[in-house]
């Protein structure tokens, strides 16, 4: 498995790369894991309601993953995945669960606890969430991903629901180590290794489903 880190980029021009990555994979090549951050942008996923979005004067992009609005910004550690689901049992419910096993255990090696939210997709510490994740597939290849707050930067962009939640219930890295936050470099890099352990390993092939998974597959 392969990573390519792609900086700060474009929404549009990261999932294009998404989709020209996912052919490649589709014909054999390496699984990738796309790390980038973005410029601040919402957007909605197919279960997006009316009543997201209030106030928001910046770029909005309609997108095929599941679930509602998301935010992106340069705050961000963005993963995207295009992996092959065929070999581990089609299943896009227990590959969520991998996403978000991924970041309870990259805030363990900082001794943060940090846990899944009953009847909701993503990652929470205590009452706040840290990561949001939405996903598609084509052809049982994966793209998009999950967005870790590395900074948490939803308070200084309008006003909207994000994954359905108030912006005040998320939360960032920075704020839970105020005095000794990582280097971000750091933080990409034990994300990155904790998924690839993840990846490689051989999974059960069952389900765990959520009413709110915030999947497509096409």
């Amino acid at each position: 498995m392969r990573t390519v880190d792609l900086g700060l980029v474009e929404y549009n021009q990261a999932l294009k790369f998404q989709l020209d990555t996912l052919e490649d994979v589709k014909q054999g090549a390496d699984e990738t894991l796309i790390v980038c951050s973005h410029p601040r942008v919402l957007t909605r996923g197919r279960a997006t309601e009316d009543t997201d979005i209030e106030e928001w004067n910046g770029e909005i992009v309609d997108v095929q993953r599941g679930g509602r609005v998301t935010f992106h910004s340069p705050g961000q550690i963005i993963v995207y995945p295009i992996v092959n689901l065929k070999s581990r049992g089609n299943d896009l419910h227990r590959f969520l669960r991998n996403l978000e096993d991924g970041v309870i255990e990259l805030l363990k090696t900082f001794d943060i606890h940090s846990v899944r939210e009953e009847g909701a997709t993503g990652v929470w510490v205590s009452d706040k969430k840290i990561a949001s994740i939405g996903i598609a597939a084509k052809n049982w290849i994966s793209y998009h991903g999950v967005s870790f707050n590395y900074q948490n930067e939803f308070s200084e962009s309008g006003k909207f629901l994000a994954c359905g939640f108030s912006q005040s219930n998320m939360i960032g890295l920075d704020e839970l180590m105020v005095d000794d936050l990582p280097p971000r470099e750091l933080v990409t890099f034990r994300l990155i290794k904790i998924y690839k352990e993840i990846f490689k390993k051989v999974r059960p092939t069952f389900e765990i489903r959520r009413p709110d998974d915030h999947l497509s597959p096409e």
